[in-house]
């Protein structure tokens, strides 16, 4: 969705990072109010930003979970390019 052609160019990137500029903040947000535990879960619309510089309509959820026994985030992201 984001362009990439290797699972490479995706490591070490933060999820704000691959949203457009001017909804980091927001993005960022919404992200630490799940990592605090204010909230286990959460939902948005936001352009993902790919790697040619074009942005995509994105719905996401962000979920708190437990991976290998340890908290963990898990995001889930659909184009909704065709819904608009």
């Amino acid at each position: 969705m984001c362009g990439a052609t290797d699972k490479t160019e995706l490591q070490g990137r933060r999820a704000v990072d691959l949203t457009a500029a001017d909804e980091r903040e927001n993005i960022a947000a919404l992200i630490d109010s799940v990592l605090d535990g204010e909230s286990t879960m959460t939902t948005g619309r936001t352009r993902l930003l790919r790697f040619d510089n074009r942005q995509v309509p994105v719905e996401f959820t962000v979920s708190r979970i437990q991976y290998s026994g340890h908290p963990a985030l898990q995001a889930e992201v659909r184009d909704i390019s065709a819904d608009l």
